[in-house]
């Protein structure tokens, strides 16, 4: 990450991630660098953290988009400001 900050310095970010690489080193450095995240996961994975987000995604039920391409439905719904545990707030957590 410190090379993709050397060689764009100015360039806004906003990385997406799958919740397996959802730790607090991951965030430590998406803060310093002042850059946005996104980090994705489905029930199962991160029990705590899905429950937490159940809860939250209630006090913002416009952040909801559903979609159908054929046969395939999505419901994708998100969380922005999401304080994580022992460090500043989260920039957005879907």
């Amino acid at each position: 990450m410190s090379t993709l900050k050397a060689l764009f310095p100015r360039l806004p970010l906003c990385l997406l991630f799958d919740a397996l690489y959802a730790n607090k080193t991951v965030l430590r450095l998406c803060r310093e660098n002042d850059w946005r995240w996104i980090i994705t996961f489905k029930e199962g994975a991160l029990p705590t953290a899905f429950r937490e987000f159940q809860t939250l995604k209630h006090f913002s039920p416009e952040k909801v988009v559903e979609t159908r391409v054929d046969e395939r439905y999505q419901r994708l719904s998100w969380v922005c400001d999401w304080s994580t545990r022992g460090s500043a707030s989260a920039r957005s957590i879907a």
